[in-house]
């Protein structure tokens, strides 16, 4: 879609636009075929692949707050407990902190409900892409509608531990807002017996009572009283959940304009392997020890010769679970040999001692094998220099599969500059 498209109904519109041309381009006689391509698209994506609770999220568990001693033993801090599951025991270990009489104002705040589980549906393939489908044929009879208009635009993940390590990353930090609050100078005395035994939190009154009403120059309190900063933990589902599949429609039709990665990566090697004197299907990167380094072996001069007489930048580092956890550049190896002999290389793979002699680069990133060809061209040309991606089968139409399994073994690749240009000669 061209930039500048700042109305949601003109986006809407372009999306419907394209899903008949699209439609009519293949053939179909109905949008299922689209519509389960938009599914396979997408690994994970709440309201789409998975089906969670809409509006707040239902707090499973609590969290506790508490003082302790700081580890520099200068005076007390506000800390909070890991997630407990049951009420009861978060009372008690409460208690324990804040004695036996609680008020209920110090209870709201040292006890916080907050998500540690959230249940999920998993839809299925079939059932997603009909449910896809309905909203196509909906948003294709009523793009002109004027009603046609939301708000949100939800953030889409790659898998479950995504989206809980997002929540979680929600979560702390609004706990860590509080606990900032809590922690600050001038927050001193908004916890104190008032009136009786009980420890309370006070009343924005009792604390200017205690602190005045004075104003500095610039007209602003001298001293505000602390839980005017304070929110209590709370996460909510974007609303309206159409967006949920219109954001996901759109992605699929536009992300790909032009070839996707994997597809460049096979016609740049279609054209490239016999320059290389390479195998005709590109193998892939961990299933072939012969491909890039790996740790613990004593071959680290020999893969440098290689790269150089076989024209290659980069070659990533293997562990011995087959994870990349690092790059060799040859433009690392040549700065390194401004100032110092090409004999004083180390010869084994050793990630510490290739990081202590800066000739360890960053893992490059693993992207979307559909990521549109002009996106990884950007993240090359400002990053690493490479990416990685992964060939999945099931990912792809049968169509699709017969091209790719010509050139390219499943697993995982590498893209490089060399691929992109190549790419483009086909």
């Amino acid at each position: 879609m061209t930039n500048g498209i700042n109305s949601l109904r003109t986006r809407l519109q372009n999306v419907a636009n394209e899903l008949v041309r699209k439609k009519d381009g293949r053939g179909d006689s109905t949008y299922l075929g689209i519509a389960l391509e938009v599914v396979r698209h997408h690994a994970f994506r709440r309201g789409l692949t998975h089906k969670i609770a809409t509006g707040a999220l239902e707090p499973n568990a609590w969290v506790i707050i508490y003082q302790q001693e700081r580890e520099d033993g200068l005076g007390r801090e506000f800390t909070r407990s890991e997630p407990i599951s049951s009420e009861e025991q978060a009372l008690d270990r409460l208690r324990q902190h804040w004695g036996d009489e609680l008020d209920p104002s110090l209870t709201d705040l040292m006890l916080q409900r907050v998500v540690h589980e959230p249940e999920f549906e998993e839809i299925t393939v079939e059932k997603a892409a009909n449910s896809i489908k309905e909203y196509i044929e909906t948003l294709v009879k009523h793009y002109s509608d004027d009603d046609s208009v939301y708000l949100g635009f939800p953030e889409g993940y790659n898998s479950q531990q995504d989206f809980l390590q997002h929540l979680n990353a929600k979560q702390n930090t609004q706990l860590d807002e509080i606990l900032s609050v809590l922690n600050d100078k001038k927050s001193a005395g908004l916890i104190k017996k008032v009136g009786g035994k009980k420890r309370s939190v006070i009343t924005e009154q009792q604390w200017l009572n205690e602190h005045g009403t004075e104003k500095d120059a610039d007209g602003k309190p001298r001293s505000t009283y602390p839980l005017n900063f304070i929110k209590n933990v709370k996460l909510e589902a974007v609303k309206p959940q159409q967006v949920y599949p219109l954001m996901a429609i759109e992605e699929y039709l536009f992300s790909s304009e032009g070839d996707p990665l994997l597809f460049a990566l096979a016609k740049a090697h279609s054209n490239m392997y016999e320059y290389y004197k390479a195998d005709e299907i590109r193998p892939a990167l961990a299933d072939d020890p012969t491909i890039g380094l790996w740790l613990g072996e004593d071959n680290l001069v020999e893969e440098i010769v290689r790269m150089t007489s076989t024209g290659f930048d980069f070659q990533p580092i293997f562990n011995h679970a087959k994870q990349c956890v690092g790059t060799i550049e040859l433009k690392q190896v040549m700065l390194y040999l401004q100032n110092h002999e090409f004999g004083s290389l180390p010869k084994t793979i050793d990630r510490n001692e290739l990081a202590s002699i800066s000739l360890l680069s960053p893992a490059p990133p693993i992207v979307d094998a559909r990521l549109p060809l002009h996106r990884v061209n950007e993240i090359m040309y400002y990053g690493i220099g490479c990416v990685l991606l992964r060939y999945d089968p099931e990912l792809w139409s049968e169509e699709e599969q017969d091209f790719l399994n010509t050139h390219l073994k499943p697993g995982l690749h590498i893209f490089t500059k060399h691929d992109y240009v190549m790419s483009k000669t086909v």
